[in-house]
């Protein structure tokens, strides 16, 4: 699955894996930073996070592979801080891999995620192992183009492309 996305990523995750690295594989199936999706729209998350978690433990071999359940979401809480939907789902996912990866310490890590939101915990604990050295391949299947503070649906989804662009500009400026 990941040589027929691109043969280029898959020659250099060949090189990367034989190394014998630290390699962590987390698949994480949250779709809260979509906003609020219908049940079948849910289910297909629920199945795509399946399969995302075959691929990865399939690709990445001998490698730790982790997948996530779906936390369970207090639909009171739809509008969180700011005006982000499920702001404190969203956190509560983000605490936990952070924990994890503070606790397994992997060298690299690939994710697959139902939202956008799923990459901040495996990019800053990556920040904080390599700092400005840290490189990133992000595949994304639709532009984020909205801060936070601007974002139209109130969707975590939308807010990461301006959000990442600041965070590589100062992370890089060290």
């Amino acid at each position: 699955m990941l040589r027929a996305l691109c043969p280029t990523v898959a020659a250099r995750y060949k090189r990367w894996t034989s190394t014998g690295r630290h390699v962590l594989g987390l698949c994480v199936p949250q779709w809260f930073g979509a906003g609020d999706l219908e049940q079948d729209a849910r289910d297909a998350v629920a199945r795509g996070a399946t399969l995302g978690f075959q691929v990865l433990q399939r690709e990445l071999g001998g490698c730790v592979a982790s997948q996530w359940k779906v936390v369970d979401v207090d639909h009171r809480e739809r509008v969180g801080a700011g005006k982000v939907k499920y702001h404190s789902a969203l956190s509560k996912v983000a605490v936990q891999m952070s924990q994890q990866l503070q606790m397994v310490q992997p060298e690299q890590v690939f994710t697959i995620g139902g939202d956008c939101s799923v990459d901040l915990a495996p990019m800053s604990y990556l920040r904080q192992r390599y700092g400005p050295r840290m490189l990133v391949a992000y595949i994304d299947a639709h532009a984020d183009l909205n801060a936070e503070w601007e974002t139209p649906s109130g969707h975590f989804h939308g807010s990461m492309a301006i959000d990442r662009f600041w965070t590589v500009f100062f992370l890089c400026d060290a």
